[in-house]
């Protein structure tokens, strides 16, 4: 069987008939043990998998618009037209590529202290 987000929410019982917006696609809402429908094995391991992949997806979307805020409150200082001005294309460019510098730094970091605790 191949889960998707409606197949999950559909076998929730607190909430079979609840449609999410796509906006909010990725939220998977929490529940208590005892509202967890029983699912063989397999079925667990591979909702298991999809759980983590849309956490995934969440965390990267929320990065992205942890960016995005962050870069355009530096960068954009005018008036919002058809297009950025020379300075602000590259104040937003720089501030990608810094982030992304960070973010793979701190990436490798945490990589190197795990190794070393091995």
């Amino acid at each position: 069987m191949k889960i998707t987000r409606h197949a999950v929410i559909s076998r929730l019982p607190f909430c079979s008939s609840y449609t999410l917006p796509p906006r909010y696609s990725t939220y998977i809402p929490k529940m208590s043990a005892s509202q967890v429908p029983q699912f063989d094995a397999a079925t667990k391991k591979e909702l298991e998998e999809f759980l983590e992949q849309e956490q995934s997806k969440a965390k990267l979307q929320a990065t992205v618009h942890e960016l995005t805020n962050t870069c355009w409150k530096t960068c954009i200082t005018g008036s919002i037209g058809a297009k950025f001005s020379r300075s602000e294309a590259s104040c937003l460019e720089n501030c990608v590529d810094r982030f992304l510098d960070s973010s793979l730094f701190i990436v490798r970091q945490i990589e190197a202290q795990k190794n070393q605790l091995h």
